[in-house]
């Protein structure tokens, strides 16, 4: 059982997050890489459903929102990126589609314009109005001419 995120230390949730990638007390099946024979190297399945999962996260959106505001944050970010960087590396691979897809829903583009920059988004002018005058005339008559 994976303890309360929120219990942990620093230290204790790294050595987590290091467990997930060294396979450590996982329930996740290696492909062996095929060349013949059944060669001794595996490769490791690593994806964010598995690591959200191992660190007791019940979704990959609850995952997200840490990500975003949690404690251990700055971690899963850099988590994040070592999945993206497998993931990233299968693009070389002959059949890179799967990778391809994965990687554009976490916002990887084919176009650098495809992200909004700050020169790209309006700006806002913000006007304070400090005096506005004499009160305006409800009617004519109330209009002095003098």
């Amino acid at each position: 059982m994976t303890p309360d995120i929120n219990d942990l230390t620093s230290a204790e949730f790294a050595a987590l997050i290091e467990d997930y990638f060294n396979g450590t007390d996982l329930n996740m099946p290696s492909r062996e890489k095929a060349n013949g024979k059944q060669a001794a190297a595996k490769e490791k399945l690593v994806t964010f459903s598995g690591l959200a999962s191992h660190l007791g996260f019940e979704s990959r959106d609850a995952f997200a929102a840490y990500e975003q505001h949690g404690l251990f944050a700055p971690m899963l970010k850099r988590a994040r990126l070592r999945i993206e960087a497998v993931y990233e590396k299968k693009l070389h691979h002959q059949s890179s589609s799967g990778a391809i897809f994965a990687l554009k829903s976490w916002g990887w583009g084919e176009k650098p314009q495809d992200k909004t920059t700050d020169e790209t988004l309006p700006q806002i002018l913000t006007v304070k109005i400090i005096e506005t005058g004499p009160e305006p005339a409800s009617t004519e008559q109330a209009v002095d001419m003098a």
